[in-house]
């Protein structure tokens, strides 16, 4: 099941986000690909919005690489952002894995005063089974990033951490619970 979300697409399932792939809604993976990515590239300035809520998504056994999900920017038209992520777990079965858990990348919005991936809200959602060291978490360029509840977690994988890097603007983690290496490179002179 791979999703690419051209616009602002909410997708709310049913139910509760539990820890066993038998209960709720589950996306199961079956793909060494990428599963959920929104990246605006429909209409013009018409990709914000959207998000996900109440949902486990697996990499199914077998099958190895990609991400779970990716919010990317285009270009400065085509910005996704004004997300909610809500009741989310991701991690792989038996031998599945991620590449990443969660990938935002605004790096092509590079003009002052609309720069990155804007606005995304994270509320009790965890990210594990993933193979690149510090990069189960990655935000690249984000303008306004809020978690409250972000539980990030090596599972079964080989590795765990967040990373951030490019130029970014309030992020805040609210209760956050991360296994591994928290990595944070500056992008210019003035360290932002």
């Amino acid at each position: 099941f791979p999703s690419h979300d051209t616009h602002g697409v909410m997708i709310v399932c049913e139910g509760s986000q539990g820890s066993t792939e038998s209960y709720g809604t589950v996306f199961v993976h079956n793909s060494n690909g990428s599963c959920f990515r929104w990246d605006g590239s429909g209409t013009d300035f018409a990709g914000t919005g959207g998000g996900l809520k109440n949902c486990l998504i697996v990499k199914a056994a077998g099958y190895s690489g990609g991400n779970a999900v990716e919010i990317i920017a285009t270009s400065d038209n085509k910005r996704p952002g004004e997300m909610v992520f809500e009741n989310v777990l991701s991690y792989g079965l038996s031998t599945g894995r991620w590449t990443r858990g969660l990938v935002v990348d605004g790096t092509a919005c590079n003009t002052v005063g609309s720069r990155g991936v804007r606005t995304l809200h994270l509320i009790k959602c965890r990210f594990a089974d993933v193979t690149t060291a510090n990069e189960t978490v990655v935000l690249n360029q984000v303008t306004h990033f809020y978690a409250h509840g972000l539980a990030v977690d090596t599972g079964s994988g080989s590795a765990s951490g967040i990373t951030i890097k490019g130029i970014n603007d309030g992020i805040y983690l609210n209760g956050l619970g991360c296994a591994g290496t928290f990595t944070v490179i500056a992008n210019d002179a003035s360290n932002q």
